[in-house]
């Protein structure tokens, strides 16, 4: 996001981008972040889920056994 904004902003101090255009990519492009953080957390949920799984079944492997 800071290199967004950067170089953006490098772009409409030098006239290359419009400030309503800097605002604009901004926005995508955090748009685009916000379901992929979403995508990143689920699966370290499921890790997480998954860990305790292990650590469940294995205690109740050895109370069984």
């Amino acid at each position: 996001m800071a290199m967004c904004v950067g170089y953006g902003g490098y772009e409409v101090v030098h006239h290359n981008l419009t400030l309503g255009g800097l605002v604009a990519s901004y926005t995508y492009v955090a748009r685009l972040f916000d379901p992929l953080s979403a995508a990143v957390d689920a699966d370290t949920r499921f890790i997480r889920v998954s860990a305790s799984i292990r650590r469940i079944t294995r205690v109740l492997n050895e109370v069984r056994g």
